[in-house]
């Protein structure tokens, strides 16, 4: 992902079986909320003001993410949970 002059692109050509670059236009960014997990992304621009969504297929087990601006961000390490058939 690249933020620059209110133009947020999203290339996804390693990770996204070949679905290529996305550009979204957005003035100014006042926060991201972003849900990653082994197929899907989910990106939340804004409180939800703009939305992008994909799946992702990523062989890697770590997401690396790069600002040139400083930045303040929390991960939560989510655990799986068992579903069980009602009865």
């Amino acid at each position: 992902m690249n933020y620059e002059d209110g133009l947020l692109t999203i290339d996804m050509n390693k990770s996204s079986s070949g679905r290529g670059v996305k550009h979204i236009k957005i003035h100014e960014m006042n926060n991201m909320t972003l849900f990653s997990d082994t197929s899907s992304l989910e990106l939340f621009i804004n409180d939800g003001a703009y939305a992008f969504t994909t799946r992702i297929y990523n062989n890697s087990d770590t997401i690396e993410i790069i600002s040139n601006k400083e930045i303040d961000m929390t991960a939560y390490q989510l655990k799986s949970i068992d579903l069980e058939p009602a009865k």
